[in-house]
């Protein structure tokens, strides 16, 4: 009994590993408050076919935001230039942030992750522009969407 719980550990790893998936990025139209320009913001991550509140993965900030960074860099998209680290003058702080295109101001997180929910909760993911979608190794999104799981958020 124990050799067959192995050999099922081995599979799920060696499926995990070697299946790849279709990852879609989405945007959300999010217009500048400095510049007024008509922007848009990375907004999700979800597996192409998917756009079930509970299997989207929000980027307005932290781990999945740098990882949407990384998918648009790999897929060789312009808005991954957008993403970066900036000072926050309302949250005393640095962090990793979407931007405006145009004037490089930063898009607060908290309006952007309410932007979200309100998209989530409407269930009009599949509306959102896409900006990319690349393959990437199963493990990834399994990895992405257990710890926003179990920790409740990615930062």
């Amino acid at each position: 009994m124990l050799h067959q719980e192995f050999a099922a550990t081995r599979e799920i790893m060696r499926r995990a590993t070697a299946e790849r998936i279709s990852l879609v990025i989405r945007a959300i139209p999010y217009p500048c408050w400095k510049c007024t320009y008509d922007d848009v913001a990375v907004g999700a991550i979800h597996v192409d076919g998917i756009t079930d509140p509970y299997q989207v993965i929000t980027t307005e900030s932290g781990l999945a935001l740098d990882y949407a960074a990384e998918l648009l860099t790999l897929a060789g998209h312009p808005q991954m230039t957008t993403i970066k680290a900036r000072k926050s003058r309302t949250a005393k702080e640095t962090y990793l942030s979407n931007g405006c295109s145009r004037c490089d101001a930063l898009f607060g997180q908290f309006p952007l992750s309410e932007k979200l929910l309100g998209v989530l909760a409407a269930g009009e993911v599949s509306t959102l522009p896409v900006l990319a979608t690349v393959k990437r190794s199963a493990i990834e999104w399994y990895a992405l969407i257990g710890l926003s799981a179990t920790s409740g958020n990615l930062d």
